[in-house]
């Protein structure tokens, strides 16, 4: 890594799901248990009536609610919170969708793992917050240089995967021009308050005949 001049990137951040009282008192087991005393305060105020519309009512009203919460959730956990980016399984489903069941779209598909080396450096150096925008910063350059149908996703640590879809042809020569592209596009160098890093990076490829195995995982791990 190497230094010199100026310019600073704007922190991204994205918004996350923040549970509060509602969502606590859903998700808690005593949340079934609160049902006999609202189905008791409900006859006592509404009578007969009142207690059947509860006693009905309630029980579809939590389990909805609970299926609300899990869904926010578990979407919030399939985006990473430091770039934005999606996660390994919304690749490994963005994959499967490209592959369909068209023997010839499963080989107009490629991957490519792109890796910071000597990145615990960087951190140690320049500080975690600047090893963060790096990150943000990275994941944009390389959302750039892709199109809108491929996929570019964080994986563990200071990695990221891009998954091509819909290539013409797809061979050892092409995707060598392309991880140089990828590889190029981080090259360029980073602003640390005012300092110009140059963090270096290797790209791994996968393409369908080698893969370990004929699915959107095994193209993932082959590029890895």
């Amino acid at each position: 890594m190497t230094q010199v001049a100026q310019h600073k990137s704007a922190n991204g951040k994205v918004p996350t799901f923040r549970s509060g009282r509602m969502r606590e008192l859903v998700e808690s087991p005593w949340s079934i248990a609160l049902v006999p005393t609202i189905c008791l305060a409900a006859y006592i105020a509404f009578g007969r009536t009142g207690l059947i519309v509860v006693a009905v009512v309630l029980p579809v009203l939590l389990l909805f609610a609970r299926q609300l919460f899990w869904q926010r959730k578990t979407g919030q956990q399939a985006i990473d919170p430091v770039t934005g980016l999606g996660r390994r399984d919304s690749l490994v489903q963005k994959l499967a969708a490209a592959r369909g069941s068209d023997a010839e779209n499963r080989r107009n598909l490629a991957c490519f793992a792109v890796g910071f080396e000597e990145f615990d450096t960087l951190s140690t150096r320049y500080g975690d917050n600047a090893a963060r925008n790096v990150l943000v910063e990275a994941a944009e350059r390389l959302n750039h240089s892709t199109r809108q149908w491929d996929a570019v996703v964080r994986l563990d640590g200071p990695r990221f995967c891009i998954g091509l879809t819909q290539l013409r042809r797809v061979d050892l020569e092409m995707a060598i021009e392309i991880a140089a592209r990828f590889q190029n596009t981080l090259s360029e160098p980073f602003h640390i308050d005012g300092t110009k890093v140059f963090p270096t990076c290797s790209v791994g490829i996968c393409l369908p005949p080698v893969a370990p195995s004929l699915t959107s995982e095994g193209l993932i791990a082959g590029s890895e």
